[in-house]
């Protein structure tokens, strides 16, 4: 009985290890909040919701390495105000390179408190700096809190977007995950037989 509680725990190690092999998210761009221009004495500022695309050739290696050109497709931004209204903007798509909403701009006295933006991403196998070639979900979502007090402040608060690696198990935890199975096999078989 005690090398089945062996096997068995030898099993689940290797499976959680095997969980901890997936790559982790892959930076592809920013969103952020933006002043477009400061207040007079008579009107109130103007700030902006922007996503910048740095994929392709506005690709910064070390940081957002994602050599393929995406695409940012069905962008769909939600905005919760201070006075506890809701504002969505459906943007369409977005290249490479800084995207620059006009209809996204909104005035100082809306205070916005944060901003979700979600999207789909094409295409979603992409190649990386390093040479490499991944698979990526088609779908991101990006959450822009407050950094400074309980309202986001245009210029500060800016978040990264990231492309999430579809859950393919790298090639060295399925010979990891084979191996604990082989062994567990072979043990249950010498104990039952």
């Amino acid at each position: 009985m005690r090398r089945i509680s062996l096997s068995f725990a030898l099993m689940m190690v290797l499976l959680g290890l095997c969980d901890r092999a997936f790559a982790d998210g892959v930076a592809i761009g920013t969103f952020s909040f933006d002043p477009v221009f400061a207040p007079t004495s008579q009107s109130p500022g103007l700030d902006s919701f922007d996503i910048s695309d740095y994929t392709g050739g506005s690709s910064l290696p070390t940081i957002f390495p994602v050599a393929t050109s995406l695409n940012f497709g069905n962008l769909d931004l939600v905005v919760t105000n201070a006075d506890g209204t809701v504002t969505s903007y459906s943007e369409g798509s977005a290249g490479e390179g800084s995207t620059f909403f006009f209809d996204t701009l909104v005035y100082d006295t809306q205070t916005p408190l944060d901003a979700t933006l979600n999207g789909t991403i094409s295409p979603i196998t992409i190649a990386l700096s390093d040479g490499s070639t991944i698979n990526i979900g088609g779908n991101f979502t990006a959450v822009l809190d407050p950094s400074l007090g309980s309202a986001l402040t245009a210029g500060v608060d800016s978040t990264t977007i990231f492309a999430s690696p579809q859950a393919v198990p790298e090639p060295s935890s399925l010979l990891l995950l084979c191996s604990g199975l082989a062994l567990a096999g072979i043990s249950l078989k010498r104990l039952l037989w």
